[in-house]
């Protein structure tokens, strides 16, 4: 029995029965899953995931960030989550193009908040330079889109071949600070999730020269925070200081204790209050 689907299912289950909106949304590559959160607060947050995981585990966030916000949307990206199997081998401009035209639709053209994780940290940074007036606050968690050596690329595809519990396990570890049970219990479903087509079509896509232009960032207007967490496990530390170099030095960038890759996992409360300080 795969539990993850399950789970999964149970958690979108849970946000409708809090007034969540679950819906779909028309692209060219296929239909995006979206939740979407009316809240108590003031302006629209939006979550994005990373490569292979969905936006499901956001829930806990998005229960915080609602007290804060008028709306809460976390998207499943193309070929992720409930999102339908893309239509078109998905590639970066393919992911960006969707992802802007998405944002664009649900923003209804209000100023908007967007947190992006991993590869959803590159969508966000994309989306911002390509629609700076209508991003409020930019806000990146372990974010993807640094400059990257062919070895520390290669050893990045190389972290998403799971083929084996102990690999998913492995995996796991590195993108958690602490996995607790119920990870480690799911962790051999990563070995489906990464085979999936659009998976394997962004990393066999993507090369070390799908880098942000420095200049692009640095000129950057809005509000950036950046947090890269002293329990990363994925990611280089050369990634870190690529985006010390090229951030604008209004860029305020943290590194807390006990986050991993992905903070939302590691501690939804501690990732909820920053985003309500710095927004």
């Amino acid at each position: 029995m795969m539990i993850l689907p399950l789970l999964e299912r149970g958690v979108r289950f849970g946000l409708r029965r809090s007034g969540v909106t679950t819906r779909y949304l028309p692209t060219p590559l296929g239909r995006l899953h979206v939740y979407d959160a009316p809240g108590t607060g003031r302006g629209t947050i939006v979550l994005l995931h990373g490569i292979s995981a969905t936006a499901a585990p956001f829930a806990p966030l998005i229960a915080r960030l609602r007290r804060d916000a008028a709306r809460v949307i976390a998207i499943d990206l193309p070929g992720h989550g409930f999102s339908d199997p893309t239509r078109a081998p998905l590639t970066p401009d393919l992911l960006f193009d969707t992802m802007t035209a998405a944002i664009d639709e649900l923003a209804h053209g209000e100023r908007i908040t967007v947190v992006g994780n991993s590869l959803g940290g590159l969508i966000a940074v994309r989306y911002a330079i390509r629609r700076p007036a209508a991003v409020a606050a930019l806000i990146l968690l372990s974010p993807g889109g640094a400059e990257t050596s062919d070895a520390e690329w290669q050893a990045l595809q190389a972290a998403f071949r799971i083929t084996s519990r102990r690999e998913a396990l492995a995996f796991v570890a590195r993108v958690q600070d602490r996995p607790p049970l119920l990870a480690r219990l799911v962790a051999h479903e990563l070995v489906g999730r990464t085979k999936q087509p659009a998976v394997r079509d962004l990393l066999e896509s993507t090369t070390p020269t799908d880098v942000i232009p420095a200049a692009e960032l640095h000129a950057l207007p809005m509000p950036i925070l950046l947090w890269w967490g002293r329990s990363e496990r994925l990611l280089p530390a050369s990634h870190l200081a690529w985006w010390r170099a090229n951030l604008p030095r209004h860029a305020v960038i943290e590194e807390p204790d006990g986050i991993g890759h992905c903070p939302h996992l590691d501690d939804p409360a501690r990732v909820a209050a920053r985003v309500r300080a710095f927004r």
